[in-house]
């Protein structure tokens, strides 16, 4: 499978896709023979990524070869959606000696995925650690979801702070940009003392020049995305709106149980 992973601020990956949009077929059939005889003439053995710079000019498309990483990326699951190919059972079965299919899995529709980070976009993107109060991610036909924290569990201050990937397949990239809006949108995560990305990945999702397909790897941090945003008054509210609710089912809960016991209360 072929990723994009364009979307970079200051060199980390923001949002990864697959097909790359706006590719040739020709330039693709090429990075995908390259790599094949990459491998080979290495005799590797293994799930590995190679990585490409590709450049267009005049019209003309050149690609040059950055780098061989020797396991899983973090945004394999885009190839998996696109080719129902678990990379993961495949890395294992190679390990124990098996073979791969005959016949490359065929890859349909499209993909789209971001990282969901805990850190802050109004302090320059700073992580922003902290124990996660409230974790509800998104499901639904062709949204997935990996993650490998839960509410009461803590993001620590030495390592990585993405909370999950989101990611959405769809029949065109623009179903599958839709669904993927749907579904960051639709998450709920409170960090104690913290803020998350959620924002960022909406405003970067909802780019017209994102939805037109084809940016570069600087692109992001030439937009005034990538600058920290100031503080406003939407957020504040729909902050209040969800502690309340959050409150309200809790109130609930209690009046029910006293209920049951025969002794109800009365719902302030």
């Amino acid at each position: 499978g072929l990723r994009d992973c364009s979307v970079q601020r200051k060199h980390q990956k923001v949002v990864e896709e697959g097909p790359p949009p706006g590719f040739s077929p020709a330039l693709m059939r090429q990075l995908r023979e390259a790599s094949i005889r990459l491998l080979r003439e290495a005799s590797y053995r293994g799930v590995a990524t190679c990585e490409y710079l590709v450049i267009s000019e005049g019209g003309e498309e050149s690609f040059y070869f950055l780098e061989v990483n020797p396991r899983l990326q973090v945004e394999h699951g885009v190839t998996e959606l696109l080719t129902d190919f678990d990379l993961v059972k495949a890395q294992v079965r190679i390990a124990r000696g098996e073979r791969l299919p005959a016949e490359a899995p065929e890859e349909r529709g499209c993909a789209i995925e971001v990282r969901l980070c805990a850190e802050d976009p109004a302090s320059s993107f700073a992580p922003s650690p902290g124990r996660i109060a409230l974790l509800d991610l998104p499901a639904g036909p062709g949204i997935r979801v990996d993650a490998g924290i839960a509410s009461g569990g803590t993001i620590p201050s030495e390592f990585d702070s993405m909370i999950a990937k989101i990611l959405a397949r769809g029949a065109t990239r623009e179903e599958a940009r839709a669904r993927l809006v749907r579904a960051v949108s639709d998450a709920r995560v409170v960090v104690e003392g913290g803020m998350t990305n959620k924002g960022f990945l909406l405003d970067v999702l909802e780019h017209p020049e994102f939805r037109s397909g084809g940016v570069t790897t600087s692109w992001l941090d030439g937009t005034s995305l990538a600058a920290a945003p100031a503080p406003t008054i939407e957020a504040l509210i729909v902050a209040a709106i969800e502690t309340y609710q959050l409150e309200r089912v809790k109130v609930r809960a209690n009046f029910f149980a006293a209920a049951a016991r025969g002794r109800p209360r009365e719902i302030p």
